[in-house]
């Protein structure tokens, strides 16, 4: 009697260990959803920096257009300047003075 017992006692405690790993399963469950998530976030971090590089596309495009105005601006008054100054008998005066480019010559009549 004393040794069925024992046996008894034996496969009890291999029915708790299995019950252990059972819920060492789910923990290794609840890692792997914890891993998923932690996907997500990354996919979200992403997302957030193709905005802010959308952004700072915007932004260069923003200092394009500002140098854009400048150059157009130094035009002009190079254009008013340069072209002011020479007469329509300046062999020279058709080339631009920045580019180089001919222009039509500033002529006082």
């Amino acid at each position: 009697m004393e040794a069925e017992e024992g046996v008894t006692e034996v496969e009890g405690g291999v029915l708790e260990l299995e019950a252990g790993n059972m819920e060492g399963e789910e923990g290794v469950m609840e890692a792997e959803g914890g891993i998923t998530e932690a996907k997500a976030g990354t996919m979200e971090a992403k997302e957030g920096v193709t905005e802010v590089e959308a952004e700072n596309m915007e932004a260069e495009e923003g200092i394009m257009e500002a140098d854009g105005g400048v150059m157009e601006a130094d035009l002009e008054d190079a254009m008013e300047v340069e072209g002011g100054a020479r007469s329509c008998g300046d062999p020279y005066s058709n080339i631009h003075p920045i580019h180089g480019g001919e222009i039509e010559p500033f002529c006082e009549t």
